[in-house]
């Protein structure tokens, strides 16, 4: 196979919601927000990760788990702090680790999930395929350790409604940039008695997120 044959195969890789694409999710961490008077921050954080989507067969619409590609380079960073001289005194981490739950972290396409639930145009075969125009992002991040701080934040329930839409002439998919919520589950009664009680979800705004896939 000639060298420019192997270029091409390069260029025309798929961008996907499988394994088979990597994606950059980053946001920012405001100090004016929830999360970040918690933490305490004076300043505003980037906050950067990779992240995979892997998607579960047969259901529809498309959805699955939000995995980190990250954890085998953060083992290998572990394995050789563990082998070298450990010279610094203080515990306080000087790069940033984020921690996903692999196993609560979940996508899903969707219609507008902030309106009247309605059938889909697909369901009549009036489009070729299935049209999503939003990706549900609920990301828990079990611990965010941030440079110079010795306690981690966490644990974080995330939440974004994402614009998704595929190139026609590719199928590559394409993810906007989109507001960032903090999720907190709260519960409340459900009857004067307070003998039920219903847990209900309060997202607060907290910046932006965005996600970029990461070709080789």
């Amino acid at each position: 196979m000639s060298s420019s044959s192997m270029t091409s195969e390069k260029t025309t890789k798929k961008i996907t919601l499988t394994k088979d694409t990597t994606w950059r999710l980053s946001f920012v961490l405001s100090p004016n927000s929830k999360v970040s008077k918690t933490a305490q921050l004076k300043e505003k954080m980037f906050i950067s990760t990779k992240v995979l989507f892997l998607e579960d067969e047969g259901y529809e619409p498309p959805q699955g788990l939000v995995v980190s590609a990250t954890v085998e380079e953060e083992s290998n960073d572990e394995e050789n702090i563990d082998e070298g001289d450990n010279t610094q005194s203080s515990s306080a981490p000087t790069s940033q680790i984020v921690k996903v739950n692999n196993q609560t972290s979940r996508w899903k396409l969707s219609e507008d999930p902030d309106e009247e639930q309605k059938w889909g145009l697909w369901i009549w075969g009036l489009l070729e395929e299935p049209q999503y125009p939003f990706l549900l992002l609920n990301l828990d991040i079990e611990s965010l350790q941030l440079p110079g701080m010795e306690q981690p934040i966490g644990p974080l329930k995330l939440y974004a409604k994402i614009p998704h839409k595929r190139e026609k002439e590719t199928g590559n998919v394409l993810l906007s940039a989109a507001p960032l919520n903090f999720r907190e589950s709260l519960q409340i009664k459900a009857d004067p008695l307070g003998a039920a009680t219903v847990n209900i979800n309060e997202d607060l705004e907290i910046g932006q997120i965005n996600l970029q896939p990461i070709v080789n």
